[in-house]
């Protein structure tokens, strides 16, 4: 059997993208997606694919071989998942099959247990690579793969800080009967942009939203003097804007989300009610 590691951490390694498999095509075999997420930050990514070596021997030598795809791996490290501890819980709930709740005092849990089992995903990223001189931007996307539950180690803090960063593996397997038991594509472009726009075609991810109306009525309301209005008016309005504020750390978001921040800060700041002049 034949090993092949790929360590994708050479120049940069980004948009660590993945999105469950809903169904399978009829007529082509080829998975179809759910809407996609993205996982979080890359550190590293190792990628291993074992081949089969299964020769044929004839008259003293190899007449035929076998070097099939066999089992392939992929293990991720991120600076974290998601963009914070929220988003972060539901992406590996999405990623291991995990339920994910909300508990008393504002956090959340996630509940792992025996009986669940991690779905298929397609998964993909993209890194930058030098060739002769030139920058270009190589993108992989593994048809079907299925993680599981990470291992947790944490260290107390010494005389300097030790970033403990989490990492998940995962296994590669074949599509079968699509198109000769596909398992991988990978595609080179010369910019970043059209890298990560394939990368979101493939995860059913749609194009990151426009945010200039919500980042601008944010700014609108955070000029605004608490002191001109009701306290219960305002503070609706104080309670909605920090909610959004939260919600916009993201770094990708998808417009029907940013509408919907928008709309809900709008109705908030429409009914702020004006104090009484005394």
């Amino acid at each position: 059997m034949t090993i092949l590691t790929s360590i994708l951490k050479k120049i940069g390694l980004k948009c660590l993208v993945a999105a469950q498999i809903t169904g399978y095509d009829s007529a082509t075999g080829a998975p179809t997606y759910g809407n996609g997420f993205i996982i979080g930050k890359a550190v590293t990514a190792e990628k291993t694919i074992e081949s089969n070596s299964n020769p044929l021997y004839g008259d003293d030598a190899i007449a035929e071989n076998d070097s099939s795809f066999a089992s392939g791996t992929i293990k991720l490290g991120v600076t974290d998942f998601g963009n914070d501890y929220a988003d972060g819980l539901q992406v590996q709930a999405k990623m291991l099959g995990n339920i994910v709740s909300s508990v008393t005092g504002g956090g959340y849990s996630i509940r792992r247990a025996s009986g669940q089992s991690a779905p298929y995903l397609g998964f993909g990223f993209y890194k930058t690579k030098v060739h002769n001189g030139q920058r270009i931007y190589e993108a992989t996307w593994l048809y079907k793969t299925q993680f599981k539950t990470p291992s947790d180690s944490t260290n107390t803090k010494g005389q300097s800080i030790e970033w403990q960063t989490p990492e998940i593996e995962g296994t590669v397997m074949v599509v079968e009967g699509f198109d000769g038991d596909t398992y991988e594509d990978t595609a080179i472009f010369t910019t970043e942009g059209a890298a990560k726009s394939w990368l979101f075609a493939k995860a059913n991810i749609m194009p990151n939203a426009d945010r200039s109306q919500l980042n601008s009525k944010i700014t609108e309301i955070s000029e605004l003097d608490p002191e001109d209005y009701t306290s219960t008016s305002w503070a609706t309005l104080y309670n909605k804007l920090t909610e959004v504020q939260v919600a916009t750390r993201k770094s990708y978001m998808s417009q029907t989300e940013v509408n919907a921040l928008y709309a809900g800060l709008q109705t908030a700041y429409v009914a702020l009610k004006e104090r009484s002049a005394s």
